[in-house]
């Protein structure tokens, strides 16, 4: 129990200390994470670099955003084609 409460709690500090960071953040800076929906994209790369338990993390990562820009591009190249 108490690690168990010991890693709720650091989860806690965590989660305040990037709500702290946020607030401090220029306007500028939310801007741009929220119109590149920046926050989403790094959740959805650390829990699939979690969930296959990469050996290597950062390969994987680097792997990982390539296949996602190549089907961005993809996708517009079918917008374009529409």
């Amino acid at each position: 129990k108490r690690s168990r409460r010991r890693h709720t709690q650091e989860q806690r500090a965590r989660a305040s200390e990037r709500e702290r960071d946020a607030k401090m953040a220029p306007q500028w800076v939310k801007e741009y994470v929220d119109k590149h929906q920046l926050q989403q994209m790094f959740e959805e790369a650390a829990n699939a670099v979690v969930k296959a338990r990469a050996e290597e993390p950062a390969a994987f990562l680097v792997e990982y955003f390539q296949k996602k820009q190549k089907e961005a591009q993809e996708a517009l190249l079918q917008q374009a084609a529409a």
